[in-house]
């Protein structure tokens, strides 16, 4: 009869069920599609793969950035020396015509003093006198013209030790930034070529991190304009 078939009929269907096992369920999205799921075939586990994250280096800070290089140290070094020499020789030149003056108004008073002396019967003996003491004030202008002179090239030999200690600062700043920009260069080539790597391995990263690159680039051409200007205010 019909209902005899049809108690055969889910018999046979449990039966079917119960040799198979139980039946996995798929997760089943409200439009009835599977979600797909982003696998890695190359790994031993059908696991969805995961990019790895790419940080592109940053350039390098431009540390000696507004100082000077060594040939404008020495430029200026060489600039002042000469300002000081030059200065020396003009306090030189103004403490001889000093003197030279001095010692012409005492040899004129001396020759007065003699033309005054006529009538006395010692005349001779003072204008000896007179003559000696002319002489000693000469003297004393010599010496004190030595001490000026020695006074003044020992206080420009001091600012001249002053300008090249000051150069020898700036050499060894410049050249310590020097050194520490290389090590930031060297640092950047390396973490850039690591960045290089796995842009290959990920081409589908490339547009992304070559316009964060771009950015970055106008980022820090941006700075060294802001510096240029505000050293060309200065």
């Amino acid at each position: 009869s019909v209902s005899s078939c049809s108690r055969v009929e889910s018999s046979a269907m449990a039966a079917m069920l119960t040799v198979a096992g139980p039946v996995s369920t798929v997760p089943v999205s409200p439009c009835g599609t599977v979600p797909a799921a982003n696998y890695d075939l190359n790994s031993s586990e059908l696991a969805p793969a995961v990019e790895e994250e790419i940080t592109i280096p940053k350039l390098p800070e431009c540390l000696t950035w507004g100082l000077p290089d060594p040939a404008q140290v020495e430029a200026k070094l060489a600039e002042r020396t000469k300002k000081l020499d030059d200065e020396v020789a003009q306090s030189e030149m103004l403490l001889t015509q000093q003197l030279r003056q001095q010692k012409e108004q005492i040899h004129e008073a001396a020759e007065k003093l003699k033309a005054a002396i006529q009538t006395s019967p010692w005349k001779d003996q003072i204008r000896g006198q007179i003559e000696q003491n002319a002489k000693e004030q000469a003297a004393g202008l010599d010496k004190k013209y030595a001490e000026s002179l020695t006074i003044l090239r020992q206080a420009c030999q001091q600012q001249k030790a002053v300008a090249e200690k000051e150069a020898q600062d700036q050499l060894a700043e410049f050249q310590q930034r020097k050194s520490q920009e290389e090590v930031m260069r060297q640092q950047y080539e390396f973490e850039k070529a690591q960045a290089d790597q796995m842009m290959k391995a990920s081409p589908g990263a490339m547009k992304t991190l070559s316009l964060a690159h771009m950015h970055q680039q106008a980022e820090q051409q941006q700075q060294l304009q802001q510096q240029l200007q505000q050293q060309q205010q200065l």
